[in-house]
């Protein structure tokens, strides 16, 4: 056998053992506490933030939102939202969140105390964590709000002789106090907390009065998202299941009008469906008061939303224009610049100016929304889950007070000719930037089948050519 004196293995000093494990242990205990704030999620990259899926079952459930009938606002409990963002197969940087959060880590030292009183004190071995946001300023000049990417003062000469005077709505303010509101409402949960991006999506928004028609408006410098909600049996009678069957998808749009058909709802056979799931689920004795809490409110509300659809349409975000406008806004005190679900807006992108309404109550904390059929008109790439524009070179201007009552189904020429005659009122449009004229795609829709039926009408009518060239001395006679 080997004498021990003969071995040639290095060897260290007993007390290096009981620090090396020290060292791993806490490393590893490290390293669990900053992965412990990033649980993974699922697959699904919200639009924003935004829209609100409550989970029961398995199943989703639509979610309450503002409606708006005619001159009667109701205001629905909203139910707050979540963001989701990729799961990741490898470890990810901790210095940096899938939300574009930035995770600082450091060290403070502080000599202070003795080692058996310190270990009593619960705050002496701590991690301290604040969330640093710089809040924006509004803009109020042109060259800030339209940057290097936008022409609104070139398409409208009108509005910059109308900055001088400006005011900064107090609703810039109130944006950025809800983002930080919903920012806090997530302080230990980061990978939900609202993202870099949505939260500086908002540039400004001017109240401005023309000052001789007293024509007002409210110009808002922001993104563009989209939404992809809406449904009307009477116009619509089949599902685009590529965009209805989004995660973030309600068959309701704050913008509605009472049935003129007795078309069904696309809609309804599905609701029937995860109602009667809900309630053969409800029956089952046993389950948590958590459980039966979800399907209780599913049952509810998926009655209350079959009652709805069967009397009543709404806007669909694939085919009509409009803008989305947050809660908060919307139901605000009434005012000379409060805008109102209905109100005729334009929207200007890329050279154009697009007439629309606003639709759609939001989020209170996200700017920059409109409906699909306004992102595919400038990126046909846009779905609920891609938004056709990034940066803050969107200006939407929104002439509060003009929605026209009572509600009704979308009249594109109509909104054209008033939005036109809006912004007339304020200096009107310059040479070279048209006023979108938008198709009806619907009608379009329902006519190419027409057209065809009466194509095989036709073609069966018509005699055949041996008859044809029978009659034909005849009929010349």
């Amino acid at each position: 056998m080997d004498s021990p004196n003969n071995d040639t293995r290095k060897t260290f000093p007993r007390w290096v053992k009981p620090l090396t494990v020290l060292a791993i242990g806490g490393g590893l205990a490290t390293a669990a506490g900053l992965l412990a704030l990033r649980s993974p999620l699922g697959a699904k990259v919200a639009r924003g933030l935004d829209r609100v899926v409550v989970k029961t079952g398995g199943e989703s459930v639509f979610p309450e939102r503002l409606i708006v009938r005619e001159d009667i606002t109701e205001v629905e409990v909203p139910v707050d939202g979540r963001i989701e963002f990729p799961g990741r197969k490898q470890p990810a940087d901790v210095r940096m969140l899938a939300n574009k959060l930035r995770y600082e880590v450091g060290l403070r030292p502080i000599e202070e105390g003795d080692a058996a009183n310190n270990r009593e004190d619960k705050r002496a071995y701590r991690v301290e964590m604040n969330v640093v946001v710089k809040r924006p300023l509004p803009a109020t000049s042109a060259e800030v709000i339209a940057g290097d990417h936008s022409s609104i003062f070139d398409a409208i000469p009108g509005l910059k002789e109308l900055l001088p005077s400006a005011e900064v709505s107090p609703f810039f303010d109130q944006l950025y106090n809800n983002k930080e509101a919903a920012i806090r409402k997530r302080l230990f949960d980061f990978e939900r907390m609202l993202s870099r991006h949505n939260y500086y999506d908002c540039q400004t928004i001017l109240e401005l009065k023309h000052p001789e028609n007293g024509r007002r408006a409210l110009l808002v410098q922001a993104e563009m998202d989209v939404v992809s909600d809406g449904s009307d049996g009477d116009r619509l009678t089949d599902i685009d299941d590529e965009v209805f069957s989004s995660a973030n998808y309600q068959p309701t749009t704050s913008y509605g009008w009472r049935k003129t058909t007795s078309n069904e709802n696309p809609f309804m056979p599905r609701i029937r469906k995860r109602l009667a799931k809900a309630e053969q689920r409800y029956a089952v004795k046993g389950l948590s008061a958590e459980e039966n809490r979800k399907l209780r409110y599913t049952i509810d509300y998926s009655k209350r939303l079959l009652q709805d659809l069967e009397s009543r349409s709404y806007l669909i975000a694939r085919y009509d224009p409009f803008m989305v406008l947050p809660v908060f806004m919307v139901t605000a005190e009434a005012g000379p610049f409060t805008p109102r679900i209905g109100d005729y807006a334009a929207i200007f992108v890329d050279g154009v100016l697009y007439p629309a309404i606003v639709g759609d109550a939001g989020p209170n904390y996200k700017m920059g929304e409109t409906s699909l059929r306004m992102g595919l008109q400038l990126d046909e790439r846009t779905n609920p889950y891609r938004r056709p524009v990034s940066d803050l070179r969107v200006s939407y201007l929104v002439f509060p007070g003009t929605a026209e009552r009572p509600f009704s189904a979308p009249d594109y020429e109509k909104w054209r000719q008033a939005v036109s005659s809006y912004i007339d009122d304020l200096g009107g449009v310059a040479d070279g930037y048209p006023i979108h004229q938008w198709d009806d795609l619907l009608a379009a829709k329902d006519e190419k089948p027409k057209a065809e039926a009466e194509d095989t009408a036709n073609a069966l009518a018509a005699p055949a050519p041996e008859a044809a060239e029978a009659v034909a001395p005849e009929e010349s006679n």
